[in-house]
């Protein structure tokens, strides 16, 4: 059984390994620039493998569920007044329903409420600088998109969860295009985990002549196939020749016994409980047993007559009547007489057959019956 509701219920968490990110840093009053590869500053593991400027990237889905793999809401950030604090959530909703921050003191207390978009938000006209406002058109800037696509980088660890976050509203429909599109495949059968797939940045003209660089995942060509699955069957073969060679701690010593001699170390003490609280010992009763008498089957018993009351044929007739036939016929050996004849089974009496009855002719019927 499990939690549903309150404070201890289940929800579903991964270990995040790292973020990756798809656009530069940003300066002061400038937004940031939009990069051909993939930035892996918060991804130390990822950069000891695929270097600091990595355009493609093997990965594998963390769930079955697209909307867990690939999640996207509206939220509003700003800045803490804790230095150990980058960044407080205030908000955070899909378009329907949000959930607000009450008090940074308590984060994990939020009010739920209605989420219209962020041009029509109170609060995040309020957070959102006249500035910012002008130069993007929108008077709720301060409350964006945020789309994060979890993925498993099992080239480096098949337990770690990486995020790559974008707020692109290009990024956001592509991903989710993709994504639905290998869940409904029926090469698949429907299926997300388990398979490596390619995450790439993949060069890709505008109409405005310029060029952009979208993240696509796709399915591996058959040799690059070929080759990751011979990569995870070597991790495979690793992983179970380690668990095979591992050494196991020997068996207890069934003589040895479980628990250590009155007053031995380690033993426990006698003077745990005062001796006025003990019971007293519990009387001892000694019970005599009867010998019970030998019993034998009935063709062992001993048949004890007074001597002179039985002759010889009439002892040998009760001896008959009591002994099995291989007892008796041992017997009669032993005592030089000759072999008990076999009773003579009668003859079973001839059948005498039973003379058919002739059936009675019909009756001849005339033509008026």
């Amino acid at each position: 059984m499990r939690i549903q509701r309150g404070s201890h219920a289940f929800r579903r968490q991964f270990e995040l390994g790292g973020i990756i990110r798809l656009g530069g840093e940003r300066s002061r009053g400038e937004w940031n620039q939009e990069l051909s590869y993939f930035r892996l500053t918060d991804a130390p593991r990822l950069v000891e493998h695929y270097g600091e400027k990595p355009t493609l990237l093997h990965v594998m889905l963390p769930d079955e569920d697209p909307e867990i793999v690939f999640e996207d809401a509206y939220e509003l950030w700003r800045g803490s007044k804790k230095e150990n604090v980058k960044g407080v959530l205030l908000c955070r909703g899909n378009g329907e329903i949000c959930e607000r921050l009450v008090d940074e003191d308590h984060p994990w207390e939020r009010d739920e409420m209605p989420c219209p978009t962020p041009p029509e938000c109170v609060l995040a006209r309020e957070k959102t600088t006249e500035k910012v406002a002008r130069e993007t058109g929108n008077p709720g800037a301060a409350c964006g998109a945020v789309g994060r696509l979890r993925v498993i980088c099992y080239r480096v660890n098949v337990m770690e969860v990486y995020e790559i976050r974008t707020g692109s509203i290009n990024a956001f429909q592509g991903l989710r295009n993709q994504l639905e599109n290998l869940k409904q495949s029926p090469i698949f059968g429907g299926r997300l985990t388990g398979i490596p797939f390619i995450l790439e940045r993949v060069p890709k003209t505008n109409k405005f002549g310029g060029t952009n660089y979208p993240v696509k995942l796709r399915v591996p060509t058959w040799k690059e196939m070929e080759k990751e699955l011979g990569y995870l069957g070597a991790i495979v073969r690793k992983v179970q020749s380690v668990v095979s060679g591992a050494q196991l701690p020997p068996p207890p010593d069934p003589h040895r016994p479980l628990l250590p001699e009155p007053g031995a170390p380690g033993s426990v003490p006698d003077d745990l409980v005062a001796k006025t609280h003990l019971l007293p010992p519990a009387p001892t009763t000694t019970v005599e047993r009867v010998p019970e008498e030998p019993r034998f089957p009935r063709s062992r018993q001993v048949v004890e007559m007074p001597p002179g009351e039985l002759s010889p044929e009439e002892e040998q007739a009760m001896l008959d009547v009591i002994s099995t036939p291989d007892e008796r016929a041992s017997d009669r050996e032993r005592k030089g007489l000759p072999p008990e004849e076999p009773t003579p089974t009668p003859a079973p009496a001839p059948k005498t057959p039973t003379p058919k009855t002739p059936a009675p002719a019909p009756k001849r019927r005339g033509l008026l019956g």
